[in-house]
């Protein structure tokens, strides 16, 4: 009997150090790297109609990273709506070359490129998209550049490093990369007509929590983080919808740990709350306090909700200080 008790006890010593170890969660979030979509701000090519806008999506975990082109012109005539595309304007997609640059200077080339024929988008537009599929890659914090180039341009998708492997792969630190991300100018100079474009935002979803609400992160580093944690719900009613939420409750934290649960930063300041117009949704954003360290790695952010903890993984390059984004390349 006193075996029994001891190993009894020895059981929930474990499982509680387990329980400690994922910060309260299910093993699918603990081992997961839960992002969806990496936002990229629109350019407007000169002396042309032409808006180009680019999203990077983890589409399927045996696919891998899609990068999809939309080119959107505006009419500068007064006919529309257009029958169909106006061939003499022949849009960037119809040339695009679109691969893969890696910070060691590597490449590769994408293993699909599809079109389609275009849209009417709104008033006096009409877009056309392209994507392109990449297949998961092993160096998961080394920094990558979704190479595109059309005619005399070439754009240069700056990713956040941890975003080309598997989502469910086993994610550890590598040493042969460190600092923030350092794009391989020696072995692609920049022209004039070059541009690198560095991710806005970063969407992550972690699903259901406590009484039927949902819990997503909209994550961006220009050089100071910032999270938007937003709480959603489903029950909404007519004329009643933007009373739901409260703005004092439920209260949200963050802090970030490293992957044995030790904390790392968890000085922030929360900087606003704000209920959406459609009265299902509520942002609160926080700036975290600058931490300067050279050593890239995984991570835990975990968001409090009324005392409950949930956490998602993410690299460093989602918070520390000037890790979102190349800078010697400034210096041409």
């Amino acid at each position: 009997m006193i075996h029994r008790i001891k190993s009894l006890i020895l059981l929930l010593a474990l499982y509680l150090s387990i329980s400690e170890y994922l910060g309260g969660d299910t093993p699918q979030h603990k081992f997961k790297h839960q992002w969806e979509r990496i936002h990229f701000p629109s350019i407007r090519l000169p002396n042309s109609h032409f808006e180009i806008s680019y999203v990077i999506q983890s589409v399927n975990s045996h696919i891998g990273l899609q990068v999809e082109m939309t080119v959107t012109f505006s009419y500068p005539t007064p006919q529309w709506p257009p029958r169909e595309f106006d061939d003499s304007m022949e849009s960037p997609n119809e040339k695009a070359k679109i691969r893969l640059i890696q910070e060691s200077g590597d490449v590769i080339p994408c293993e699909d490129l599809t079109s389609n024929r275009g849209s009417i988008n709104g008033f006096k537009a009409y877009s056309r998209s392209t994507s392109a599929y990449f297949p998961w890659k092993d160096r998961c914090l080394e920094s990558v550049w979704v190479e595109i180039s059309f005619e005399e341009h070439r754009h240069f998708l700056e990713l956040p490093y941890g975003f080309t492997c598997h989502p469910d792969s086993s994610h550890t630190s590598d040493t042969n990369f460190s600092g923030p991300p350092t794009f391989p100018i020696k072995d692609y100079p920049l022209k004039k007509t070059d541009h690198i474009i560095s991710w806005e935002a970063v969407d992550y979803e972690y699903g259901e929590i406590k009484n039927g609400q949902h819990l997503s992160l909209i994550q961006s580093n220009p050089g100071d983080g910032y999270s938007e944690l937003v709480l959603y719900r489903e029950d909404s009613a007519v004329g009643k919808s933007i009373y739901l939420w409260e703005l004092d409750t439920p209260k949200t934290t963050l802090k970030i740990q490293d992957m044995l649960g030790n904390v790392s930063l968890e000085r922030n300041r929360q900087m606003g709350i704000r209920l959406h117009e459609d009265g299902m949704r509520r942002s609160d954003t926080f700036k975290w306090f600058r931490k300067g360290d050279t050593k890239r790695s995984w991570m835990k952010m975990v968001i409090g909700v009324d005392g409950d903890s949930y956490a998602l993984m993410i690299p460093t390059s989602m918070y520390q200080f000037v890790h979102g984004q190349s800078r010697n390349h400034l210096e041409r």
